[in-house]
C-alpha cells in the first residue's frame, strides 16, 4: 500500500557510546528511524527522503521508502555471477589458486541457494558439476571458454524464480 502522509524529522544525535545520528519519520502514521555513524549520512539520508516527499513520490507502507529509494534486485543470476567472477580472476590466478575459488564458489553455492522453499537440493555431485563447469566456461582465452549449462537439479537452484 501507498501512502503521501509522510513526515520527517530534523537529525538527532543519539547517546551512545560511540557517536551516532537518527532519522526519524512516519508514514501514514507510523514512526521509523534508522541510525547513521555520522551527521552528514544522516543528513543525506534525511535529504533523500524529504527530496522524494517535496516531489510527490508515494511512500510504500511495507518497505516505508518511497520507490526511487528502494534497492532494486539484481538482473545478474548467481551462476552468471560466478562465471564472470571467476572470468576476471583466473586468468591471473596459480593454479592451485583457481581450485580454491572454484570449490569456494561452488561451496557458497550450495550453501547459500539449498534451503530455499521450492528449491531442489544441490548434491555434491551438482557442485562438483558446477565447478567443473566454472573452470572450463572460464578458459584463459574467450575463445577456450565452453557454452555448457549446468544439469537441470543444478539450474533449478542456481536461476530465480
Amino acid at each position: 500500500m501507498k501512502s503521501l502522509d509522510v513526515k520527517v524529522w530534523s537529525v538527532r544525535k543519539r547517546d551512545t557510546k560511540t557517536p551516532s545520528y537518527g532519522v526519524r519519520w512516519s508514514v501514514a502514521g507510523n514512526v521509523f528511524s534508522d541510525s547513521f555513524r555520522t551527521k552528514a549520512l544522516a543528513d543525506h539520508y534525511r535529504t533523500k527522503l524529504m527530496r522524494a516527499m517535496r516531489d510527490g513520490e508515494e511512500f510504500d507502507t511495507e518497505s516505508v521508502l518511497p520507490a526511487s529509494m528502494e534497492e532494486k534486485k539484481s538482473a545478474v543470476s548467481w551462476y552468471d555471477f560466478s562465471l564472470r567472477y571467476l572470468a576476471m580472476k583466473r586468468p591471473h590466478a596459480a593454479p592451485n589458486m583457481r581450485d580454491g575459488i572454484n570449490e569456494s564458489l561452488a561451496s557458497v553455492t550450495v550453501e547459500n541457494l539449498d534451503d530455499r522453499p521450492g528449491r531442489r537440493r544441490v548434491d555434491s555431485q551438482g557442485a562438483a558439476q558446477l565447478g567443473f563447469l566454472a573452470s572450463g566456461a572460464c578458459g584463459a582465452r574467450s575463445s577456450e571458454r565452453r557454452e555448457e549449462r549446468p544439469s537441470l537439479g543444478v539450474q533449478s537452484v542456481l536461476t530465480p524464480r
